[in-house]
């Protein structure tokens, strides 16, 4: 890495430090304005939930882990969680995980939905071990996007069926915010996405990640990497998506009909 690109990281990782106060801010004001504690920890979403990160990301939580001193604590959970072998993931084929998978089988695509809605990693004893370097898939539950199943009381204009988050205008600044770090990024892969175990550890630990990916030990849906998404950040988004995955089955079902 050039002195540029060094200068470019740095100013990378500086950005998303930013983008999470900024997600902290928004979160504070939410809780002032509902008048209740956006999260009571516990647990809930970390239970159902293996996040999907930016590499940027990645990155940010192995500067903030060696800053603390802390890396190699973590390796061989995360290791652990790699090699797993989750049901919900049995296909394992070779993968480049330098380069995104596009056009993935339905099968594979499928995998990681079901992966994605398994117990965080990083959550143990009911405390989430990564909450000072959490990523945006996490910060974003019950403040720009809502929360299905979250136990927390209502507060000010919500009620059992309805929870308030953030205003359209404070998401668009964020959305802002966060393509503006993505622009900035020095390497293509920290702009996409994939599981966060698996981005740090290929961040942290290279050549053990190269050799576990040759041996064909990790799950395929495990080293998919996609371009980025607001879909499991933002409401609006996660709307939309599931409209149009409404509309897919809707023509599907209709298409059906048709030949038979």
């Amino acid at each position: 890495m050039t002195t540029f690109q060094a200068h470019e990281a740095l100013e990378s990782l500086m950005g998303v430090t930013l983008l999470y106060r900024e997600y902290d801010i928004a979160a504070h004001g939410l809780a002032e304005q509902i008048g209740k504690p956006i999260c009571i920890q516990c647990g809930s979403c970390c239970k159902v939930n293996t996040p999907i990160a930016y590499g940027v990301e990645a990155a940010h939580a192995v500067s903030y882990l060696i800053g603390q001193g802390k890396l190699y604590q973590f390796q061989r959970r995360i290791e652990g969680w790699l090699l797993d072998h989750h049901k919900e993931c049995p296909t394992y084929e070779q993968a480049k995980v330098d380069k995104m998978t596009f056009g993935l089988p339905q099968r594979i695509q499928s995998e990681v939905e079901a992966l994605m809605h398994t117990p965080c990693p990083f959550f143990e004893n009911n405390a989430c071990l990564i909450y000072e370097f959490r990523p945006l898939a996490c910060r974003a539950f019950g403040v720009t996007r809502t929360t299905p199943g979250c136990h927390r009381p209502r507060g000010k204009g919500e009620s059992v069926s309805r929870q308030m988050i953030t205003s359209p205008q404070v998401n668009q600044d964020l959305k802002a915010d966060l393509d503006y770090v993505l622009e900035s990024v020095p390497r293509p892969t920290w702009k996409h996405a994939g599981f966060f175990p698996t981005l740090v550890f290929a961040h942290a630990w290279p050549e053990a990640f190269t050799n576990l990916t040759g041996s064909g030990q990790i799950a395929t849906a495990k080293l998919t990497m996609t371009y980025p998404s607001w879909a499991v950040i933002f409401e609006d988004e996660v709307q939309r998506i599931s409209l149009a995955e409404k509309d897919l089955f809707r023509n599907g079902q209709k298409a059906v009909s048709e030949v038979r």
